[in-house]
């Protein structure tokens, strides 16, 4: 049972443990090294079960991070939070400057063609090293569309939709 009121929205996947003193090795669904600055509680969460911990440290080493936890003081200690999510209240998340967006809103997007085609939803956000790319389920098969402007014609959230531009070959 969850030890908050408010909807709780996961971040990372923790992914084993780090060291011999009850570290763990986290994967996360996005950039969150600032992130999780401001947090000194986050939650584990797995199906309906919901851990409150207390941050105690994290640090980024590549596309994972190092996350301490208080009470989590042996590796056993975080081996049995392996593939447990990592969540953090969604009402506290940092608003993010005009024209940014959060993973979790880009997915689930319905895609439309600037001529009003609908070309389908978008079912992941994959971080690349020059952009992100959408992956968009299109029915016909995936697309990949390139997080720029040059493609992006615009993001409607209350909408629920993303206006792509019609570029010869984008969308096949």
């Amino acid at each position: 049972m969850a030890d908050t009121d408010t909807e709780l929205l996961p971040i990372a996947v923790v992914t084993k443990p780090h060291g011999l003193r009850g570290a763990c090795k986290i994967l996360p669904y996005f950039e969150i090294n600032e992130l999780l600055e401001p947090f000194s509680e986050v939650w584990l969460t797995r199906n309906s079960r919901t851990r409150r911990c207390t941050k105690e440290w994290y640090r980024k080493t590549g596309r994972f991070g190092l996350l301490k936890l208080k009470g989590f003081e042996t590796a056993d200690d975080a081996e049995a939070y392996r593939g447990w999510l990592l969540s953090v209240p969604r009402e506290k998340l940092p608003r993010l400057e005009q024209g940014e967006y959060y993973t979790f809103q880009i997915i689930g997007l319905r895609v439309v063609g600037e001529n009003g085609e609908v070309i389908g939803t978008v079912t992941d956000v994959m971080a690349m090293p020059a952009h992100d790319i959408y992956k968009v389920e299109t029915g016909k098969g995936e697309a990949m569309i390139p997080a720029v402007k040059a493609h992006i014609r615009e993001i409607d959230l209350a909408a629920g939709r993303m206006i792509v531009r019609d570029i010869p070959g984008l969308i096949e």
